[in-house]
């Protein structure tokens, strides 16, 4: 997950549902979630094989509000 983190990502709205993004990383589907803040942390990072809560987002990620 370290990798994703450090990775240059751009994040496109889920066209389905409005608390999630997505994007391609090294040949997978990534998502982004947003979640309900402060309750829980403010997004959670899903790949195929880690699911990781996160409330700072990476300066090399771009987040699409489109």
């Amino acid at each position: 997950m370290d990798s994703i983190m450090e990775a240059s990502i751009i994040w496109n709205k889920h066209p389905e549902n409005v608390r999630f993004w997505y994007s391609s990383w090294k040949e997978e589907t990534i998502y982004l979630r947003i979640n309900n803040f402060p309750e829980e942390s403010l997004y959670t990072l899903i790949s195929k094989s880690k699911i990781v809560d996160i409330n700072d987002l990476p300066e090399e990620w771009i987040i699409s509000l489109r």
